[in-house]
């Protein structure tokens, strides 16, 4: 019983990455989707990641 507990235990320890991994980062956008569906917020969002390029460039 305890050699079947341990064993159990032992897979669920390996496989640990599997079982909480996340499929997808739900902070990604999906940029072609924002710049048809809002295209204001497509824009300043192209406008803040231009103007963090610039400013990492300068500091």
């Amino acid at each position: 019983m305890k050699k079947i507990l341990f064993l159990i235990l032992a897979f669920l320890i390996c496989h640990s990455n599997y079982l909480f991994a996340q499929k997808s980062c739900s902070s990604e956008l999906d940029m072609e989707e924002l710049q048809k569906n809002d295209p204001k917020r497509y824009e300043r969002l192209m406008q803040f990641n231009k103007f963090v390029k610039e400013y990492i460039k300068h500091k």
